[in-house]
């Protein structure tokens, strides 16, 4: 990528996450917050209405047992549920993702102020 091009991909993509860091920091709480107040009841009867209706798909060429269905559907809700509120002894996704970001923010900032800071020098030798 050219020094010019990343300089402004740069600006673009930290904007970019800039604004998804901001979107995930002000509701991934709120989220975990009504995730941790859902009883286990209620999680119970939502599951199960979301097993009937995924029965209620016509499938062609195959029949899916509905012991399948079921585990994939509580796979996909214990999936969810970690990745909001994390494992047993393991950070969320939403922490790691924000983690991950400031890293990439960092960076290329700091490659942005290197290609900089060589321009400027090389000016300087000019």
């Amino acid at each position: 990528m050219k020094t010019q091009e990343f300089i402004i991909y740069k600006d673009a993509l930290i904007s970019y996450l800039r604004e998804f860091v901001k979107g995930l920091q002000k509701n991934a709480h709120l989220i975990e917050e009504a995730l941790r107040k859902i009883p286990d009841e209620t999680i119970e009867v939502l599951l199960q209405k979301v097993l009937e209706q995924e029965k209620a798909i016509p499938r062609l060429d195959m029949e899916v047992a509905e012991q399948e269905i079921a585990v994939n559907i509580q796979g996909r809700w214990q999936n969810f549920r970690d990745w909001f509120l994390g494992g047993a002894n393991q950070e969320s996704e939403v922490a790691r993702i924000l983690e991950i970001t400031n890293e990439i923010i960092r960076k290329i900032t700091r490659y942005a102020a290197q290609i900089a800071e060589s321009r400027h020098s090389a000016a300087n030798r000019k």
